[in-house]
């Protein structure tokens, strides 16, 4: 509305602090504006320049399908996520797996409260479990998945295994994920890995498995981790810290939901549950919270 520009995706792709993935390459490309507690919607005329890109991450000519929702919740200090809980596969009838999900889930919620986003969670079954995971963008299912939910709705499916990432908990469609149904539009839980070689959940993986839940949909609601594993890119919030190295990195945020992985010694594994002021600010203005 005032000429500036307000987002640039190559710019975006380009620097060491991630806040979007709308900058990158893709069939599927979602931007959630504002992207914080922070920025305004300002009122006013809006234009956007797209591309529009094949499967093999080229630039074609075609036909180019946009969606926008809006956000009615003007409240960014509490709301609701819808999610449908969707057990694929062998994990129908995983009886171990349902009670774990259950345990899982008060965890997950009262994480979710710190930050003032209420769950709710309605659960189905999908018989097919070989799913592509959602990022890769080629897994018609999830529009069939995404078409049965109600509007508005995370879907959250839980396979036996990721075929894709073998030592994977879980994988996010997209940071932010798509509230439309497309083949990017969920987020996929290995269950038999959160298991533990064993195939039992004990109270810490059943713990770990909340945790898991809770930090994927937050990378769908446009969280980051905090740091990558290569030390050197960051999100793109104030509060959480700049690090560099590994050793460092583990003793300021070992304990964050977002970081990047699940911090074990010799006895037991570092409850991560911090979620901070600004990444509150971020779930609180994805366009699913209302």
């Amino acid at each position: 509305p005032k000429n500036d520009e307000l987002f640039n995706a190559v710019t975006e792709a380009q620097g060491d602090f991630s806040s979007t993935n709308a900058g990158y390459l893709s069939s599927v490309a979602t931007i959630n504006w504002p992207r914080n507690g922070v920025e305004q919607l300002i009122e006013g005329k809006w234009r956007f320049e797209l591309g529009n890109v094949s499967n093999e991450d080229k630039y074609h000519a075609g036909t180019l399908t946009t969606v926008a929702l809006f956000k009615e919740d003007k409240d960014l200090s509490s709301g609701r996520l819808r999610v449908n809980v969707v057990f694929a596969g062998d994990a129908r009838q995983n009886a171990g797996l349902h009670q774990a999900f259950d345990e899982a889930l008060l965890h997950w919620v009262s994480l979710y409260d710190t930050v003032g986003v209420t769950l709710d969670v309605t659960q189905s079954e999908w018989d097919t479990a070989d799913l592509s995971a959602p990022v890769f963008g080629i897994e018609p299912d999830y529009i069939s998945i995404a078409n049965a939910s109600d509007p508005f709705t995370v879907s959250v499916v839980i396979v036996p295994e990721l075929a894709d990432f073998e030592d994977v908990f879980g994988v996010a469609g997209d940071i932010p994920g798509p509230l439309s149904a497309t083949t990017r539009s969920a987020v996929i839980i290995a269950g038999d890995l959160s298991a533990g070689s064993d195939g039992v959940f004990n109270p810490e993986e059943t713990r770990i498995f909340g945790e898991t839940m809770a930090h994927e949909v937050g990378h769908y609601m446009g969280l980051y981790h905090p740091v990558e594993t290569e030390w050197d890119h960051w999100d793109s919030l104030d509060d959480t810290d700049e690090c560099t190295g590994q050793n460092r990195c583990i003793t300021a945020m070992s304990d964050h939901l977002m970081f990047p992985f699940p911090v074990c010694g010799l006895a037991a594994c570092q409850a991560q549950v911090v979620l901070t002021g600004d990444q509150m600010g971020v779930m609180q203005a994805y366009v699913g919270v209302d």
